[in-house]
């Protein structure tokens, strides 16, 4: 009954301009509006592995920033290569400074959107009409 209630108040305000049905998830879905972003779940851990190689490649372009570049290779295999630190002590203060802040980042668990709605979005963005 709640569900049909917040269907019918929503409603109001979408105006569907395909031949497609919507059905009452998508309706739900749409109705949070356009400036609504739907959150994943993420973890800690992949956001620091992430910062990681952010972290490795602009060590990398400052290290390697001042030597003379050369033609590359088409099929020159990358390198594993990670500096310790750099010569920068401004990119290493910058570096120190946002890992302190992802560390104390407090990350929601779940999603900001129920089960039905994440599908509904899924099955909007398969329609080709829309």
């Amino acid at each position: 009954m709640k569900l049909t209630a917040s269907v019918t108040s929503v409603g109001k305000y979408i105006r569907n301009l395909s031949d497609a049905a919507l059905n009452h998830a998508e309706i739900t879905a749409l109705g949070k509006g356009l400036k609504y972003v739907p959150i994943p779940h993420l973890k800690l851990s992949e956001i620091m592995n992430d910062f990681k190689i952010t972290e490795r490649r602009m060590r990398l372009k400052v290290q390697f920033s001042t030597s003379a570049q050369k033609d590359k290779h088409p099929f020159k295999i990358g390198q594993a290569y990670t500096p310790l630190t750099s010569e920068s002590n401004s990119l290493e203060d910058y570096l120190y400074a946002t890992k302190l802040e992802l560390a104390k980042l407090s990350i929601k668990k779940g999603f900001n959107l129920n089960k039905s709605e994440r599908l509904a979005l899924q099955n909007l963005r398969k329609i080709q009409i829309l």
